[in-house]
């Protein structure tokens, strides 16, 4: 995949993250575990870019995306079971702060806060 392929698909992952819960809700019908899908979307694109070794991120957008990978992890793990709800996505401050994070990377990346198209979740039939 080419670089600007990848670039693309995880700035999505990225504006997913940031959303206001309302609209991140939006993004992907009722029957799938939305909270999870924005986190394993981020997840997935993140390690193809990583692996990309034609792929150079600078010192800071890295550290960006460190962010919000650390703020995902914070929030996983059986403890922590409560907060992968839609209630938790809507109300929590683990999610508000998340999505603080991600637009802070948005920043850093030079990124508008947009809506990404609807092939985000395109492996999910509707």
């Amino acid at each position: 995949m080419a670089d600007d392929a990848i670039l693309t698909r995880l700035r999505h992952a990225l504006q997913a993250l940031a959303l206001p819960a309302d609209q991140q809700l939006l993004l992907l019908p009722a029957f799938v575990t939305e909270v999870d899908e924005l986190a394993l979307s981020f997840d997935h694109w993140l390690r193809i870019a990583l692996k990309d070794t034609g792929l150079r991120l600078s010192r800071d957008r890295r550290k960006a995306l460190d962010a919000v990978e650390h703020d995902l992890d914070a929030m996983s793990g059986q403890g922590n079971a409560h907060l992968w709800t839609r209630a938790a996505l809507l109300d929590g401050e683990p999610w508000s702060r998340l999505r603080g994070t991600a637009r802070q990377a948005l920043r850093i990346f030079g990124w508008d806060l947009e809506v990404p198209p609807g092939r985000l979740f395109e492996y999910i039939e509707w």
